[in-house]
């Protein structure tokens, strides 16, 4: 009801406004709906001496223009009235059928924001119930994996114990043939019992007549009596076999020399029996020699001669040829010294060596180098080499120079300056030999 007057009241004014507001206005100027106004070009003195003029003949004017023209607004205004009273119950019907939807609607709203909490809430329970169900899954999955291999191992080791089973039915299968052959044999072998029980029987009556006849036999021997094993003793087990009773320190033959071991003849069933002391330097010949050179020397790659010979006990070194022959297989010390003379030159570099040679092979060598020249006519330097072989018999060692530029061996008959020297440091016994 409030909006109906509000809009009629609306509708008043706006009609109303179409009226003249005063009478200052030229009354024939005046069209409906539409007021000019004066004209700029009036003047305010003619337009009052006009209106004081006009005044009565206006009033009846207007009265007469105007009293239709009220009328016909009244009756357009009551007619839009009833229209708008018309559309406004239908408006109100409408709003109030909208009002009346909009709390339905709203308390629909409301059940629905509440449905969709609680399947918010719902769905984050779905939401955990799922992860929890995800991870029962996977550790199902995993489960079931390893009950899988578990399967199959049972299955595998059920085989094996299938195929054992059978492999022990059929050993049992064998060892029952077995049994009744060892119980065949266990009844033979009663019988051969109670044989050699009977010869047992007999050899004891035998044995008790030996024993007799040994009582009475009366030994003629003697412990002086020679006695050999037909070989060289290697061991105190042999020298026990041969008659030793007396512990000490004896000779035996070991694998390539001569040992000194430690027997105790009261011990010869345990490991003290027998004890390694050392070795024996023992040779079969000895062997050694010591050669010089009485003049100088300066010819190369061949073994130098020598003139003299100090010692040469076994006859081993050829002072002719130069070269030492081993008579037996051994270790061998070999030494050669000397004096290198160099003429007096210019020369950059001035050069001797020697080499002591094995079988044809150079094994050690000794060598000087005089650089930018030699000035002193009597330049001597020494120079020496040494080494230690392993020969076999027949083996031949010898010393040569392979380069001698601008000097040579120095030597005097008087006072030799070139040795050369060796010697058997051990010999190897060739046991197959003795």
């Amino acid at each position: 009801m409030n909006s109906l007057v509000a809009v009629f009241s609306v509708l008043t004014c706006i009609v109303y406004g179409q009226f003249p507001g005063h009478w200052n206005f030229n009354p024939y100027s005046y069209r409906l709906f539409h007021v000019l106004p004066p004209s700029t070009e009036d003047n305010l003195a003619s337009f009052l001496i006009a209106a004081q003029h006009d005044t009565d003949q206006q009033s009846e004017m207007r009265s007469q223009e105007f009293t239709p023209r009220i009328k016909f607004f009244k009756m357009a205004v009551w007619n839009s009235a009833l229209q708008l009273i018309t559309k406004c119950k239908d408006t109100n019907e409408k709003v109030m059928d909208l009002a009346t939807k909009l709390a339905s609607t709203t308390e629909m709203l409301t059940e629905t924001r509440n449905e969709l909490a609680d399947t918010r809430s719902s769905l984050e329970t779905v939401k955990i119930d799922l992860k929890s169900t995800t991870g029962a899954l996977t550790e199902t999955r995993n489960e079931l994996a390893t009950t899988k291999s578990s399967l199959k191992s049972m299955k595998t080791d059920l085989q094996g114990a299938t195929q054992a089973l059978e492999q022990t039915a059929n050993e049992l299968a064998t060892t029952k043939s077995s049994l009744e052959t060892v119980k065949m044999d266990l009844q033979g072998n009663r019988e051969k019992l109670e044989a050699a029980t009977n010869d047992l029987g007999d050899l004891k009556t035998k044995l008790g007549d030996l024993s007799a006849k040994f009582d009475a036999f009366t030994c003629t021997c003697s412990d002086s009596d020679p006695t050999t094993i037909g070989r060289i003793p290697t061991s105190c087990a042999d020298l026990k076999e041969i008659g030793y009773t007396k512990s000490g320190l004896y000779s035996v033959l070991g694998g390539a020399k001569v040992e000194t071991v430690f027997c105790d003849f009261t011990k010869t069933t345990d490991s003290g029996f027998q004890k390694l002391i050392g070795y024996q330097d023992v040779k079969s010949n000895p062997i050694y020699f010591f050669a010089q050179r009485t003049t100088n020397f300066s010819t190369v790659k061949i073994p130098i001669p020598f003139q003299r010979a100090v010692v040469n006990i076994g006859a081993a070194m050829n002072l002719a040829s130069g070269k030492f022959t081993a008579p037996v297989k051994g270790t061998y010390f070999f030494s050669f010294s000397g004096l290198a003379h160099f003429d007096v030159s210019t020369a950059s570099l001035i050069e001797l060596n020697v080499m002591i040679y094995h079988n044809g092979y150079g094994v050690a060598r000794s060598q000087l180098n005089e650089v930018n020249g030699i000035a002193n006519r009597d330049h001597l330097s020494p120079l020496s080499v040494q080494t230690l072989l392993a020969l076999k018999a027949g083996d031949e060692v010898w010393v040569q120079s392979n380069k001698i530029n601008g000097g040579f061996l120095f030597d005097i008959t008087f006072n030799p300056s070139t040795h050369f020297n060796g010697l058997l440091l051990e010999e190897e016994i060739d046991v197959a030999s003795l």
